[in-house]
């Protein structure tokens, strides 16, 4: 079972990842702002992060900086899943070290969730 941290404040965002990521054997973990996404993620150091860009506190681009400059969380692959769809929002996310962009509005919950579970890294060995 992998740590998915899922930084959004969309509570239906928040549920139908939660039940989709637990539905396929992972625990959700939940941060509402950025700033508290920020720091679970030095503290849990999940395999994946799921990121919005429209967030209270600090935004998603400013998470995303701060994540790839942490020695203890630069690793971690993070996909952006926003309602952002220009160019210049992905190009930017991409340029900060996002490993995928989704739309929110092109794509399906089960379409979403199938993309972002094929950048989870595979399982260490014992």
């Amino acid at each position: 079972m992998s740590k998915i941290l899922v930084i959004e404040d969309s509570e239906g965002v928040i549920l139908s990842l939660s039940v989709a990521f637990k539905a396929a054997g992972h625990e959700a973990l939940i941060a509402r702002d950025g700033v508290s996404g920020f720091e679970m993620a030095k503290k849990e150091r999940p395999a994946l992060i799921v990121l919005d860009l429209f967030l209270p506190q600090m935004d998603g681009f400013k998470v995303l900086e701060f994540l790839k400059r942490d020695g203890g969380t630069e690793k971690i692959p993070v996909v952006v899943f926003s309602a952002l769809s220009q160019d210049a929002d992905l190009n930017e996310a991409k340029r900060l070290g996002a490993k995928d962009y989704i739309v929110k509005a092109g794509v399906t919950i089960d379409a979403a969730v199938k993309r972002i579970l094929s950048h989870l890294p595979p399982p260490k060995k014992a």
